[in-house]
């Protein structure tokens, strides 16, 4: 009987323990900007989302003084349109992972919204 207690407490204490978070829903509406810009793939900026994010991760190393200019957008625009700026972000094709990992990594969401900005055409907008 004490060991059918036991055996009941132990299975009980084990039940709590392993617990399910439910996440949240991804925000669809736009009322905050700030949760949903990584969910808006439709109207990618260059001012707003394509240079804060190069002015964040990149520019420290590929200024107006080095061949790879991320300042600008003329500067960027090669490097973008040749795959090769997605590339070095998401460490494919043989590229090298940028920014070097003693920096500070570009999360998923920036990651996404280059991606579609270039799909896009890289507008300069």
């Amino acid at each position: 009987m004490f060991f059918n207690h036991f055996i009941f407490i132990g299975i009980f204490l084990l039940s709590l323990s392993c617990s399910k978070k439910v996440e949240s829903s991804i925000p669809t509406s736009s009322t905050n900007s700030s949760i949903n810009k990584c969910y808006d793939t439709v109207a990618i900026s260059y001012q707003k989302n394509i240079q804060p994010i190069l002015n964040t991760h990149c520019i420290k190393c590929h200024d107006a003084s080095t061949a790879q200019n991320f300042t600008t957008f003329a500067g960027t625009l090669p490097f973008a349109k040749s795959g090769i700026l997605e590339n070095c972000i998401t460490g494919t094709n043989g590229e090298i992972l940028m920014p070097p990992i003693s920096s500070s990594t570009i999360d998923s969401c920036s990651i996404k919204q280059l991606h579609y900005w270039v799909k896009q055409g890289c507008k300069n907008n």
